[in-house]
């Protein structure tokens, strides 16, 4: 993840965070409760996509370990060298 893109993520999980506190806080009127409601899920929908577009990276990360690791144990089970 870039440091733009992990920078924006941070930014979007803050108001996210301080959009539930005013919710939960319950100290605004119905129509900015909407507004402010709107608006989390814009960041929160911003936020989930950046985590998994994370997890498919890592995904990518665990299968290609897996078959390395299958080669690897594989080529170990070849004998490259004759003793003589």
């Amino acid at each position: 993840m870039t440091k733009k893109i992990e920078t924006k993520f941070k930014v979007a999980l803050n108001k996210l965070e301080r959009a539930v506190k005013r919710l939960e806080d319950g100290e605004i009127d119905l129509e900015k409760s909407v507004d402010v409601f709107v608006e989390g899920m814009e960041n929160a929908a911003f936020c989930q996509n950046i985590l998994n577009e994370s997890e498919r990276k890592v995904e990518i990360v665990i299968a290609n370990f897996a078959k390395a690791k299958e080669a690897l144990q594989e080529f170990d089970k070849t004998e490259l060298y004759d003793e003589e």
